[in-house]
């Protein structure tokens, strides 16, 4: 961790504005980005309006690079935020303020607090966005962490802390307000799972407790509408990468899971009307992570194991259970053999 952060300290920060293309709304501060597994229709002269192949990732998305830039800041800024809180070195904490002010804050680089326009569609009207995008803020409360982290460093001002709080108080506000935002919220797949998670680290970070409490209390629904009584998580296993989708959608749960406990809210152990919880979806998908078994559904290419790490040592330091401690042990180290899961 040490080495990467060190080697982030020359990174140039990363800008919304470096795009060559730019949304409906004509202004670059805007995040924009095109659907990941849209593309263009053969039947068509034109291709357009690009059609969807669940699975196969367009290379076409990486010609604007908003997602990529928003990713690695979020990245760069979670290690070295933990590499000053380790060592005290002045050095992480500059850096990470410095990438934070130039993606959050400076006038003429700053992102505009919403995810209007990240995932269009080429080819489909793009004038009022789309709410599909919002999928992309998934990790922005890991910057709230990082804040945390260096808040009181010399580099980190009050000023710096008010400006944070006010960016995010009107991203809240967005996907608490807007047709998007209230669209996204009742979806009935992983992306409802990880607009709670905005929602409600967001909503922690400002003191709005009744926002934090509101969406964690449904998350109880979340698990009832998402998990069968085998385990499987309903939304995801008809995915192309099933397994993967599996696994992001029972680590947005943890999350949320993780939040509620600062407010007395238990969905560790929380059991559905037919006694599906999150644990049984865990030992669903643990047999298939650790190549003990086959998947049972599609999964067209190479298992994440970063997330498939994140889902079983959140398992293991919260539920204590030995099986668990093993696979956290194991996903770490192990390498995933395709033949483990079904071709598509």
């Amino acid at each position: 961790m040490l080495s990467q952060a060190g080697s982030f300290i020359s990174k140039s920060p990363a800008s919304v504005i470096e795009k060559d293309e730019i949304p409906a709304s004509g202004n670059k501060h805007d995040f924009f980005s095109l659907a990941p597994y849209r593309w263009p229709d053969p039947d068509k002269p034109n291709g357009l309006p690009y059609i969807n192949i669940d699975g196969r990732l367009n290379p076409e998305v990486f010609s604007i690079p908003d997602k990529k830039n928003m990713d690695d800041m979020v990245y760069r800024v979670k290690i070295l935020s933990l590499a000053y809180y380790l060592t005290e070195n002045p050095e992480y904490a500059s850096k990470a303020a410095e990438l934070i002010r130039v993606w959050f804050l400076n006038n003429s680089t700053a992102m505009n607090p919403n995810m209007q326009y990240a995932e269009v569609v080429r080819g489909e009207d793009n004038n009022n966005g789309t709410m599909r995008g919002i999928l992309h803020g998934k990790y922005l409360p890991e910057v709230i962490g990082a804040i945390r982290l260096i808040q009181h460093s010399p580099s980190w001002s009050e000023q710096d802390q008010q400006g944070m709080e006010r960016w995010f108080s009107r991203y809240l506000d967005w996907l608490l307000y807007s047709d998007h935002g209230k669209e996204e919220r009742r979806g009935n797949n992983n992306h409802a799972t990880w607009y709670g998670v905005q929602v409600s680290a967001i909503a922690l970070f400002l003191n709005r407790t009744h926002f934090a409490k509101s969406i964690l209390q449904d998350a109880k629904n979340l698990i009832e509408q998402h998990i069968d009584p085998n385990g499987s998580l309903r939304r995801e296993i008809v995915r192309k990468n099933s397994l993967d989708y599996s696994v992001f959608e029972l680590l947005g749960l943890f999350r949320l899971a993780n939040l509620g406990e600062k407010y007395g809210i238990d969905l560790w152990n929380h059991k559905t009307s037919k006694g599906a919880s999150m644990e049984t979806a865990l030992d669903y998908l643990l047999p298939s992570l650790l190549g003990n078994e086959t998947w049972p559904h599609s999964q067209i290419k190479l298992t994440d194991r970063k997330n498939m790490i994140d889902l079983s040592c959140r398992a293991a330091i919260h539920y204590r259970n030995q099986s668990y401690i093993q696979a956290c042990k194991s996903t770490g180290t192990k390498e995933i053999n395709p033949a483990f899961s079904h071709p598509p």
